[in-house]
C-alpha cells in the first residue's frame, strides 16, 4: 500500500534519508563554529533519534502545498496524461536515500509541481526554463524512480486561464544523474564518520 506524502507514515519513512528537497543542501559549507553542514547535523540527529526535524512552513510554501491537488488536475487536463500518488520510493542501490514525486506517469514519467510566487510563474512562462533551484531535486527522484523524464509543471490559479500553467519536460539522459548519486554516496560516508567519532567518543567516556 502508498504510503501517502505528508502522513504521518510518510515523515517516519523519510526519517534520517536523503531526500530529493534535501538535495540541494548536501554539499553546503560549515558555518562558523560548526564542525559540519547543517544537513549533516540534522541527518546525524534523526538517524540517531529516529525523530525526524520539524520542517517550518511559511505561507508561500503552504499556497504552493494547497493548490498541488489542483495543479495536477489543472496538468491532466492539459496533457491527458494520468497521475499516479506516491509515496517515498527508495533509491534502488543508495542506503537511506529515497525522494517523493509529485506523481507518476505511466512506465517512464513523472511529474514535479511548482505553485510558485506568480512573479517566478511567469519568468517560467517567458524564459521556458525550469528554475536553476530545482534542478537538483529533479535529477535526484529520477535517479530513485529510474525513470526517462519529469514534466516540471509551474501553476498559478490567480493569472487568467491561458496563463495559468506552464509544462516543461526534462530528459533524465540530459542530467548529471551519476554526479547527484555520487554526491550522495559521499554524504552518506562523512554522517557515518561523524557517528563513528561519536560512538568511539562514547565508549572511551563510558
Amino acid at each position: 500500500m502508498t504510503i501517502l506524502q505528508r502522513s504521518d507514515g510518510w515523515f517516519a519513512d523519510r526519517c534520517g534519508k536523503v531526500t530529493a528537497s534535501r538535495i540541494k543542501d548536501i554539499g553546503a559549507k560549515p558555518v562558523k563554529g560548526k564542525k559540519y553542514n547543517a544537513l549533516t547535523l540534522t541527518i546525524l540527529s534523526e538517524r540517531i533519534t529516529g525523530v525526524q526535524e520539524e520542517t517550518k512552513t511559511n505561507s508561500l510554501m503552504q499556497w504552493g502545498i494547497d493548490q498541488e491537488e489542483n495543479a495536477i488536475a489543472a496538468y491532466e487536463n492539459e496533457t491527458g496524461n494520468f497521475v499516479k500518488g506516491t509515496g517515498l520510493i527508495d533509491h534502488p542501490v543508495i542506503k537511506l536515500s529515497g525522494a517523493s514525486p509529485d506523481g507518476l506517469i505511466n512506465l517512464d514519467g513523472q511529474i514535479e509541481v511548482k505553485c510558485p510566487a506568480t512573479t517566478t510563474h511567469l519568468n517560467t512562462l517567458l524564459t521556458k526554463e525550469v528554475p536553476a533551484e530545482y534542478i537538483p531535486q529533479i535529477t535526484w527522484q529520477l535517479a530513485c524512480t529510474r525513470r526517462k523524464w519529469c514534466d516540471f509543471t509551474s501553476f498559478d490559479p490567480r493569472l487568467p486561464e491561458h496563463l495559468q500553467i506552464v509544462i516543461i519536460r526534462v530528459f533524465a539522459k540530459d542530467l548529471d544523474v551519476a554526479g547527484v548519486e555520487q554526491a550522495v554516496i559521499n554524504f552518506n560516508i562523512v554522517v557515518d564518520k561523524a557517528m563513528a567519532e561519536l560512538n568511539a567518543e562514547y565508549e572511551v567516556a563510558a
